[in-house]
């Protein structure tokens, strides 16, 4: 498990990836991208809606005036086969954006475990960098019991202490490559 960012709470990669999956955001893009696809697929019917159409007329006789009304209903019929062709088209378009939601999900799980790695693998480094930098500390206390004592030249004292501002710098540097490293996780996974 590595700390993401300054959290306290341990992440493994299988919690990041499915952390980094159920963001709202992303998780709602891709329903999004899911249904407008399939509506669009339903949208195609087997037959156009039919028209109505109503028209009245006036006809004048010699004996009285006619009033007529016609009602005409149109269903277009398709013969070629245009509607069948138009509705597999729109299902394969909503079958490939399925796909293509799928694809965008694996990437960005491979993602999430690359900043995973590359965040767990800057934390090794930091507590190494630190552990490091505490023995260094030890030692140059007992460098100084020794050259206090007159056994150890005041040159190797100095030279001590050089090595652990050093190692005081690299630790700090470490933990500063935590952050950038880890921010990335934290943005993917949604973290604070």
């Amino acid at each position: 498990p590595v700390l993401a960012q300054s959290q306290v709470v341990p992440l493994t990669q299988a919690d990041a990836v499915s952390r980094a999956l159920g963001v709202a955001d992303w998780r709602a893009t891709g329903e999004g991208r899911r249904d407008a696809a399939r509506a669009e697929a339903e949208e195609v019917r087997r037959f156009d809606n039919p028209s109505v159409e109503v028209r009245r007329g006036s006809l004048s006789g010699p004996a009285e005036e006619e009033t007529e009304w016609e009602a005409e209903v149109v269903q277009t019929v398709d013969l070629t086969g245009r509607r069948t062709s138009l509705r597999r088209a729109a299902d394969a378009e909503a079958d490939a954006v399925e796909l293509d939601v799928r694809r965008a999900d694996q990437e960005r799980a491979a993602e999430t475990r690359r900043a995973w790695v590359e965040c767990a693998a800057a934390s090794e480094k930091a507590v190494a960098a630190r552990a490091f930098h505490g023995r260094l500390v030890g030692v140059e206390r007992i460098v100084q019991a020794r050259t206090d004592a007159g056994d150890v030249a005041i040159y190797d004292l100095r030279r001590m202490r050089v090595e652990v501002r050093t190692a005081e710098a690299d630790a700090a540097v470490a933990d500063a490559e935590v952050g950038a490293a880890c921010a990335e996780l934290a943005a993917l996974t949604d973290l604070p």
